[in-house]
């Protein structure tokens, strides 16, 4: 069975659709720039999140959706592992709403760590509107990193009336 597939690149963005799975994967390029000639990343790690997928894209409150993501560093190794946030709300800034967290454990410079769950759309999600999936990598902020404006990837769901 063939799939219609479709790769669309926005800036930074690849945006592949599947079969009604949207998958947003950040390419980061600027991050694999060193800050100065021969310096990697001034031995500090570099945490991004360049995976990141919701099913269905439309569900209510109290149904579940699959949702996937990963955590890569793209600098230092780091042995410490960290929390990352996942938040539902209106538009990719709003972090008011926690959903669920995951850790991270340790990465080697360009290792990737993924995570997958079935979750149940909060209550505290908007009904009747488009609303934002938004992960934090380090969302507790414990590790010192190179870049700190680096660590979050947004998605979009609909949340059924």
């Amino acid at each position: 069975m063939s799939h219609k597939r479709e790769r669309v690149i926005i800036g930074s963005l690849a945006v592949i659709c599947l079969a009604g799975v949207i998958r947003i994967c950040t390419t980061h390029a600027q991050d694999r720039v060193p800050a100065v000639e021969g310096d990697t990343c001034l031995n500090q790690p570099d945490l991004t999140v360049p995976y990141l997928v919701v099913s269905p894209t439309t569900q209510s409150i109290g149904e579940n959706v699959q949702l996937s993501d990963s955590v890569s560093n793209g600098c230092a190794n780091t042995y410490a592992s960290t929390t990352t946030k996942i938040y539902i709300g209106t538009n990719t800034n709003s972090l008011s709403c926690l959903w669920t967290t995951h850790l991270a454990p340790g990465l080697a410079k360009g290792k990737t760590s993924w995570w997958s769950n079935t979750i149940s759309v909060p209550t505290c999600a908007v009904a009747g509107v488009t609303n934002y999936i938004s992960i934090v990598a380090d969302g507790g902020g414990s590790l010192a990193e190179f870049r700190e404006n680096n660590n979050t990837s947004s998605i979009p769901i609909f949340i059924n009336p």
